[in-house]
């Protein structure tokens, strides 16, 4: 056992984490397609026009299952109960929000791309599964943010090791008096001494990313906290869970798994981590979505998604 472990250090010691910056796309009808648009963080410009921060937005993060069948009705379907439930703006804007999705396949992807409320008033990045760390390109992170929103940057960190090909994407987007990182990530799945490893350095990276800014951020995603030990190592790095702190922490996985999955209990697989040193926001009214909801006979997720405000904290 002991020499296991000292190979899976190894293995971790000798396998960085790498970098690459993203661009960021939004639908141009006039050409009919997704084209890439300036960011230019020393003037606080987005797509060519100075835009006013707001005071705090709305934040999805779900996994929405790439191994399911009829993978295009079901992104379409959940993008529904996004624009006319969640949100329930019908055809108009959403207002200020970020939308992370994991487990995007190549159909999702392009279903996702060829929404006409997705085309209307949201940028996303990355433009295809290219950008997923290869060789495979399975399946991906796609990062949604409305238009009016401010985007200072945006990259992709390609976790090492990571057996599954796993990856964070980080956003930092301006809100009124400050600057604040989204990381919309997915760990490491299954059980076992290396993926356990390998999972806790992922996010490790994910708390490094969110501490490099003065007012902070927020890793929302599927962070596959299956480990006793999870939430111990969240307290241990300084992060805070909102789902805790709002004091109704709910199941966001297990009620709607396969049944090959049952040697797992349902637990929350799926997290808003946040460290916001000087309290420049807060994070409320923290909710699952996504349950019950299927297209025909077949759930649009195994898992259930989370909505929260980010809002002001104290100025």
């Amino acid at each position: 056992m002991a020499d296991d472990q000292a190979s899976i250090i190894s293995l971790i010691n000798s396998e960085p984490t790498t970098k690459k910056p993203l661009k960021v796309y939004r639908f141009r009808h006039h050409h009919n397609a997704w084209k890439h648009v300036r960011v230019d963080p020393a003037k606080q410009e987005w797509a060519g026009h100075h835009t006013k921060p707001s005071d705090g937005i709305k934040l999805v993060t779900w996994n929405l299952d790439y191994e399911a069948p009829k993978p295009a009705e079901r992104i379409r379907k959940a993008l529904e109960l996004l624009q006319f439930t969640i949100f329930q703006c019908e055809e108009d804007s959403p207002g200020p929000c970020v939308i992370h999705l994991q487990e995007i396949n190549h159909q999702g992807f392009n279903a996702l791309r060829e929404h006409e409320w997705i085309r209307e008033h949201f940028a996303l990045t990355p433009r295809g599964p290219e950008k997923w760390p290869g060789p495979h390109y399975m399946y991906g992170n796609v990062t949604l943010v409305e238009k009016s929103i401010p985007i200072m940057g945006v990259a992709i960190y390609n976790f090492g090791p990571s057996t599954q090909e796993r990856t964070a994407i980080q956003l930092d987007i301006r809100l009124r008096g400050y600057t604040l990182r989204l990381v919309n990530t997915h760990l490491e799945s299954m059980n076992g001494p290396q993926n356990k490893w390998e999972r806790m350095r992922q996010l490790k990276e994910c708390e490094k990313m969110v501490k490099k800014l003065t007012h902070g951020g927020i890793i929302a995603g599927d962070v596959n906290a299956i480990d006793t030990d999870f939430d111990d190592n969240v307290r241990a790095l300084g992060l805070r869970d909102a789902a805790l702190e709002s004091g109704e922490p709910k199941y966001t996985w297990g009620d709607q798994s396969p049944p090959s999955a049952s040697i797992w209990p349902p637990g929350r697989l799926d997290r808003l981590l946040y460290h916001s040193a000087d309290h420049m926001y807060k994070v409320r009214n923290i909710d699952i979505i996504g349950v019950g909801l299927r297209y025909e006979n077949v759930w649009v997720s195994d898992h259930f998604g989370l909505v929260a405000d980010i809002l002001p904290g104290k100025r």
